[in-house]
């Protein structure tokens, strides 16, 4: 039985998940990467990479009580990636909306939703492998709604979106509903990448309120969705009171969410949220006349692969020509504006070489988004001004995204490479657990 086997199955993990609860990354069970190992040229390599060792309670629950399931899912999420894979490399589907595909009898249509209309309709819906839930789910797409159950699979007994006719509806969340959102790539992915900025910003509030003690904390999340990570990290770090959080936002079904997370996990720190169209210059340039240099921690976690250099001509008149939505560079430069010295940034980004990168987008059918090797992000944080040494790379154990960490010089040095020990009491339970199984 290895280490891993013998954490997983410690007596601490048959816990039935908490509400949304984190996963834990055990310490030195991660590896560090290469430079090579990612495809980064050494001239513009981080000071580190890691791939930590995550163990996902929701993961661990169903392996638990439903033997099997997770491999289940996981060939069945492949076969409909390889089916609606065929069907863009033939040419029916691309990654556009509003664009021709062909139909399963070689007629060509138009569809006016995003993904493939053909592997949606052969997947998705009653009878089929997802079912209903699953379909009235994905019309919460690209919305924070569409995060919450991905997030905690556990948390809605209830998916509310609209039916066949668009129009409002809820249903039961069904079993399956929850297990493909408990083991499908992307659930897997997101709750990783969750884990790891929740700890990377607790790490570092922690040091900073310790070594600062009469200092308020601010913190800026850009395009925050429901702010979950972002929150759970100021509460975790036991230092929520003296934190301003300061969401920058603009849909209003996300800010209605972050308001509801707040109350309902106990934030007890000052919660600012601006309507504010971050790609918009003029917009992110009055915040930044408040807030520029101000913040210990900026996160941008699930807006980077949505700045599209490629958009422009598509798009044609309707944004101005500086709209930050085309250039990832300019974007980069102004959120890492907001962090001040000692203070880091935190960004996600999809990988290009993601796992079922087609069942997301042809079956699932979420909206276009630019899919970025780690040294294409290398690049355009280099370009935006950062300094590759004060940059640490950690992939999710899942293969979806880089997370990148970008340091402030001036400050005190970067947390170790054990990013993800939550506190030192974590530690004592992993190594008791590993300790109890070893008798």
């Amino acid at each position: 039985m290895s280490l891993v086997d013998i954490v997983i199955t410690g007596e601490y993990f048959y816990e039935e998940p908490r509400k949304f609860e984190l996963g834990r990354i055990v310490p030195n069970l991660g590896a560090g990467l290469t430079p090579q190992e990612l495809g980064i040229s050494e001239t513009i390599a981080p000071l580190e990479i890691l791939k930590p060792h995550i163990i996902d309670p929701h993961v661990e629950h169903l392996r638990r009580h439903n033997p099997g399931r997770l491999e289940e899912i996981a060939a069945a999420e492949a076969l409909m990636n390889a089916y609606a894979e065929q069907r863009r490399i033939d040419g029916s589907w691309n990654l556009e909306p509003g664009t021709p595909y062909v139909d399963l009898n070689g007629e060509t249509l138009r569809s006016t939703s995003w993904g493939d209309p053909v592997s949606r309709e052969r997947f998705l819906g009653p009878e089929r492998i997802l079912d209903k839930s699953v379909q009235i789910w994905a019309t919460n797409i690209p919305g924070a709604g569409a995060l919450v159950p991905l997030s905690d699979p556990t948390y809605a007994q209830t998916i509310t979106g609209l039916d066949e006719n668009r129009q409002p509806t809820t249903v039961e969340m069904t079993d399956t509903a929850r297990e493909w959102m408990t083991g499908c790539t992307d659930a897997l992915g997101i709750r990783n990448r969750n884990t790891i900025l929740a700890e990377e910003t607790r790490a570092l509030i922690d040091t900073y309120a310790v070594s600062h003690p009469d200092e308020q904390i601010l913190m800026v999340s850009v395009a925050a969705g429901t702010l979950l990570p972002t929150l759970q990290a100021a509460i975790n770090s036991g230092h929520d009171h003296r934190i301003r959080i300061v969401m920058l936002e603009n849909n209003p079904s996300s800010i209605e969410m972050a308001h509801g997370f707040a109350e309902e996990l106990g934030f007890q720190g000052v919660l600012d949220i601006r309507k504010v169209d971050v790609f918009d210059p003029t917009s992110m340039e009055e915040q930044l006349g408040e807030l520029e240099g101000k913040a210990l921690s900026v996160d941008a976690e699930g807006i980077f692969e949505y700045v599209n250099e490629g958009l422009h001509k598509k798009l044609g008149g309707r944004f101005a020509p500086g709209y930050m939505l085309f250039d990832p560079i300019t974007f980069f430069s102004t959120i890492n504006r907001f962090t001040r010295e000692e203070g880091q940034l935190n960004i996600g980004q999809m990988r290009d070489d993601r796992p079922n990168s087609d069942f997301t987008r042809g079956v699932i059918g979420w909206p276009y988004i630019v899919q970025r090797s780690p040294e294409e992000l290398m690049q355009i944080m280099i370009a935006g001004g950062a300094d590759p040494k004060d940059v640490r790379l950690i992939v999710t154990p899942d293969g979806v995204y880089t997370m990148a960490s970008i340091r402030k010089p001036g400050g005190e040095p970067a947390p170790s490479s054990d990013t993800g020990t939550r506190s030192r009491r974590h530690l004592r339970i992993v190594e008791e657990t590993i300790n109890v199984a070893l008798l």
